[in-house]
């Protein structure tokens, strides 16, 4: 199973999700694009799923750097913070996104 995604960042235009260097045309309706990422029901939902990339790039920091911060609090190892029930749900909703 591949479980590499179309790099961000993802624009919308209406319910269509694009992909890298997309963009609406400026002299019509027309779309120049490299990859349709995903056409869906609404707009709302089009700017969630084009956010995604970027929501999983800041969990990841931020969880590594709540991981840091957590084990210098407490004197304890980062390894020992993997067991708290915040790095646990953030490892899960990492692992959803990535496929694992």
């Amino acid at each position: 199973m591949d479980n590499t995604h179309t790099p961000g960042p993802w624009r919308t235009f209406g319910r269509l999700v694009w992909g890298p260097d997309a963009l609406p045309g400026h002299d019509s309706d027309a779309v120049e694009c490299r990859e349709l990422v995903a056409e869906v029901a609404s707009h709302t939902n089009a700017r969630l799923i084009a956010a995604a990339p970027d929501l999983l790039k800041a969990l990841t920091f931020t969880l590594s750097m709540a991981i840091g911060h957590a084990a210098d609090a407490r004197g304890i190892s980062p390894a020992e913070c993997e067991d708290f029930g915040w790095a646990k749900d953030a490892r899960a909703v990492i692992a959803k996104a990535k496929g694992d």
